[in-house]
């Protein structure tokens, strides 16, 4: 009797490398079998728990950030276009409108149309040229693609976020599980902001004696996009894009330090170079978080970090030809130069900025506590240092934690003209490291709590604790304000930048873009001169307060036009100057004008509707 082994034999059988089967005539690997396997890759992607809770987290803040614009354009009064203007930034929709409407027309390269200037050196922009492609190609309005924009880029922000808190908060805090901790971090980020709305009421009536160009005494978390991550998702694509490569500038840094590989070098050089193209506010605040982060590394070494100098001498020679360019425009255009000038963005008060970040500030001043101490086991801290000691990497990362958070708060308050854009990041540290603090304050309370508590409320004690900051009394002011602001329609708070625009005045400006050539300005007064150069695309003579070259000389003397305050020979000069081709009149901003635009010497009505007149200035 043969053993089961001796009957085996071993055959060699030769397959042709072929994609079909030659007997069957089949294809050996189908379209099943690909999408199978495609199939498969999603399983095991969304198999891991916190990229669950990071894409689900996206789908919220997709609709939350959503609701009020949809809610503001459902109600679109008849005869009226929604402009996409909300309370937030309200004059800034109308810049981005006219980069779109470049692009729509055909242009790779931009131009200021919200001054009458020309020539202009144009100039590049690599955010909103794609944008403005995705206009063109879709052929949707512009506020669509705006927002369409921004919703695209939400959930892989969220996703990236997550990484983001993985590189920082890598181990169990206190006692709490890595995923709890790094869960409730990613939910502060995304919805945490300040306390700033309870003494907004109070303090208006000092905002306004207190004001001087570029600076408003207001809580940022009521009006600056870049403040808090909620309101950067809320605001504008650019937005999100410019956070996103701040930290991944900073992710790459951390990268390199663990591995000193030099691709991460190459990577954050290609970020600063995006960044700085379109954003070139945050070249101080990458150039001195690289220096600063080399000296303390330096120190914590006990020698020079030649690795990181190398570093930032890769990042600094990929992204120095967006930095150069910038510097060349402002040194040789003068419409650059006049717009870098009345680009004043001043921070507010120390006390507002603390205060627009509400509890957030005492859990990251417990953080930072036990980042600088984190093997203290007695003393006034010692309960709070619940847990083993960290090791390198983690101190290392805590090091560029509190490394960054000094920086950004010594250049909001620099001597640079643009300090407030600095705060970009802010919002973002101060939850890492208040999550340093969170946990171990839970636990210190949790120790310390009185037996019933323990018993039968922690868990919601726990939930209350987080639950403060976490809902941000400001991000839920913000979204309520908008739709108290869209159910009012036309809130006299907001005279100059309105939500809604006549339909007759955007004909009016349909007629203008079809008959007007770049070069030849429309002067118009109101928010006819705002919406101009987004629903016309072509230039106006007074618009944007910093995209307007010269405008407090061309608003004196714009208005003193309207009114009736010049002779015919000075409006006529003017009017020449400002190489203005048309007028436009409409009933948005009737009341503004006092004389009769037709006494305008050689002006000449060329179109009217029921509620818009084009006047042509003949030559």
């Amino acid at each position: 009797m043969l053993h089961r082994a001796e009957t085996l034999e071993l055959r060699v059988v030769e397959h042709p490398i072929t994609f079909r089967d030659r007997e069957r005539g089949q294809s050996k690997l189908g379209i099943r079998d690909i999408l199978g396997f495609f199939r498969t890759l999603a399983r095991l992607w969304w198999s891991d728990r916190e990229r669950r809770f990071a894409v689900w987290l996206g789908v919220a803040l997709v609709l939350l950030t959503s609701a009020p614009y949809l809610y503001g354009w459902l109600r679109t009064p008849p005869g009226h276009v929604y402009t996409g203007v909300h309370a937030l930034a309200s004059g800034d929709m109308a810049v981005y409108g006219s980069y779109i409407e470049q692009v729509r027309d055909g242009r790779w390269t931009f131009v200021d149309l919200f001054t009458s200037e020309w020539p202009q050196q144009t100039f590049l922009n690599i955010f909103w040229l794609p944008v403005g492609l995705l206009a063109r190609i879709t052929r949707l309005p512009t506020v669509l693609t705006f927002h369409l924009a921004r919703v695209l880029l939400i959930i892989p922000f969220v996703l990236f976020l997550s990484r983001f808190v993985v590189a920082f908060l890598r181990k169990p805090i206190a006692g709490f599980s890595v995923r709890v901790v790094r869960q409730t971090a990613l939910l502060f980020l995304t919805f945490s902001s300040g306390l700033g709305v309870l003494i907004a009421e109070s303090i208006a009536p000092l905002s306004d004696s207190r004001w001087r160009p570029g600076y408003d005494f207001w809580p940022p978390d009521l009006w600056v996009p870049e403040s808090n991550t909620f309101l950067t998702l809320f605001q504008s694509p650019h937005f999100i894009a410019s956070l996103w490569l701040l930290l991944l500038i900073i992710l790459a840094a951390l990268r390199f330090t663990e591995t000193r590989a030099y691709r991460w070098s190459i990577a954050s050089g290609v970020a600063a170079l995006a960044l700085f193209q379109f954003h070139p506010f945050y070249v101080p605040t990458v150039a001195m978080l690289l220096v600063v982060w080399t000296i303390v590394e330096s120190i914590a070494a006990r020698r020079v970090r030649w690795d990181l100098v190398g570093h930032g001498a890769i990042v600094g020679i990929i992204s120095a030809p967006s930095v150069l360019s910038h510097l060349w425009l402002v040194r040789t255009d003068p419409i650059t130069a006049a717009r870098a000038s009345q680009n004043l963005l001043f921070t507010t008060d120390w006390w507002l900025v603390a205060l627009s970040y509400g509890f957030l500030v005492p859990l990251a001043l417990i953080g930072i506590v036990r980042v600088l101490r984190p093997a203290c086991g007695t003393g006034s801290f010692g309960p709070m240092a619940i847990g083993p000691q960290d090791d390198q990497q983690t101190k290392r990362a805590h090091r560029l934690l509190v490394t960054w958070l000094v920086v950004t708060v010594v250049l909001m308050y620099s001597p640079l003209t643009w300090q407030r854009r600095l705060v970009e990041g802010l919002h973002v540290v101060l939850v890492i490291i208040a999550m340093v603090g969170l946990f171990p304050f839970l636990a210190w309370l949790r120790a310390h709590a009185p037996m019933w508590i323990h018993r039968y409320a922690w868990g919601v004690t726990t939930a209350t604790i987080v639950a403060i900051p976490l809902l941000g009394v400001s991000t839920i002011v913000n979204l309520v304000r908008d739709v108290a602001l869209y159910t009012i329609r036309f809130p006299q708070s907001i005279p100059r930048h309105s939500f809604y625009y006549p339909t007759d005045a955007l004909d009016a400006m349909r007629w203008i873009r079809g008959h007007a050539s770049l070069g030849e300005a429309t002067f118009a007064v109101g928010i006819d001169g705002h919406f101009l150069p987004m629903f016309a695309a072509r230039q106006t003579v007074l618009g944007h307060g910093v995209e307007t070259a010269h405008f407090v000389e061309k608003y004196e003397t714009s208005y003193a036009l309207s009114l009736g305050r010049l002779s015919p020979a000075e409006a006529r000069a003017f009017l020449d100057r400002e190489r203005v081709r048309f007028i436009l009149v409409t009933d948005a901003s009737r009341n503004l004008w006092a004389i009769d635009p037709a006494a305008i010497p050689s002006a000449t009505l060329v179109y009217r509707n029921s509620g818009a007149e084009v006047y042509e200035v003949r030559k």
